[in-house]
């Protein structure tokens, strides 16, 4: 487990804490088993995201791909990149990095807003991204993301 306890985000009362990074790449399903035997978790994308979108999180992220929990179809699952932001589904196949989280269900702890950054980040680069997503978002710190760009 890390050293210290770095929190991701809060989104719909989960406090999500950054965890281990795996020793090396692997696959979807190795990286699920892979989590699970240090009794940590695959993130979900809405929590990557806001790993990428923390620039204390995100400094603790090499600049590549990172699997996440949610699957895109049953044959590839969504990936968080942390060059610059972009989510990509991947065949669960391929080997991708790993960084685990520890999930605190109930936390029920106050909502912290998104920087400014973030908040434009979000407006001009997920144009037209999935509305589950958003509204996770808005959710975990009480705003409103127009995905329309308006």
């Amino acid at each position: 487990m890390s050293e210290i306890e770095i929190e991701i985000c809060t989104l719909n009362g989960t406090k999500w804490i950054l965890g281990d990074g795996s020793p090396e790449p692997m696959t979807w399903s190795g990286a699920k088993d892979w989590c699970e035997s240090i009794g940590q978790e695959l993130p979900p994308r809405e929590v990557l995201l806001m790993a990428y979108l923390n620039p204390e999180t995100r400094r603790k992220f090499a600049s590549s791909y990172y699997w996440s929990s949610s699957e895109y179809v049953s044959l590839s699952a969504w990936s968080q990149y942390f060059n610059n932001g972009h989510q990509s589904d991947f065949n669960k196949h391929y080997a991708l990095p790993v960084r685990a989280v520890r999930a605190i269900k109930d936390a029920g702890l106050k909502r912290e807003p998104l920087t400014t950054d973030a908040l434009e980040f979000l407006v001009d680069e997920y144009k037209g991204f999935p509305m589950s997503l958003c509204r996770a978002i808005e959710a975990a710190h009480g705003i409103g993301v127009d995905t329309n760009g308006n």
